[in-house]
């Protein structure tokens, strides 16, 4: 189950949907996974949506997954997920459509990931600046 993780006034993170109060929202050591890629170029794009819709459905059902989210933000299609910590987001890093499109990926896009403990979710202004600075390219055969 995924929990949409939303961003209050004060900059703290809550759980819209459930409403609850901030002291019960905050989970600590919480597992923050960032990918951007940039697609080869427009023919990639159908191969990308298939591989990227069926990857973020699993994402969001599996075990230790927080939240999952997907954005474009300057031509690069960045996915924020959150997980309880780093074995969750390992585990489904390994396995499933998200290995199918990993094994995809080099005829696709090119891109970085970063991957860190964190006490509350980034806020997505940040998301490209994070990527940019923290980012590791993901090279040919080692996806």
């Amino acid at each position: 189950m995924s929990l949409d993780l939303g961003i209050r006034a004060d900059g703290c993170h809550a759980l819209h949907r459930y409403n609850l109060p901030l002291r019960a929202a905050i989970v600590v050591g919480m597992y923050i996974s960032i990918t951007g890629l940039k697609l080869n170029g427009p023919l990639s794009a159908p191969r990308f949506w298939w591989h990227a819709l069926r990857s973020m459905a699993q994402a969001k059902r599996a075990p230790g997954n927080i939240s999952a989210d997907a954005r474009v933000i300057d031509g690069v299609h960045h996915t924020l997920t959150v997980w309880n910590d780093r074995t969750a987001m390992l585990t489904y890093l390994r396995s499933g459509a998200h290995l199918q499109a990993m094994r995809a990926f080099h005829g696709i896009a090119t891109g970085a990931v970063t991957g860190y403990e964190a006490d509350a979710a980034p806020d997505w202004t940040a998301i490209p600046a994070i990527w940019r600075e923290r980012g590791r390219w993901v090279t040919p055969g080692k996806a």
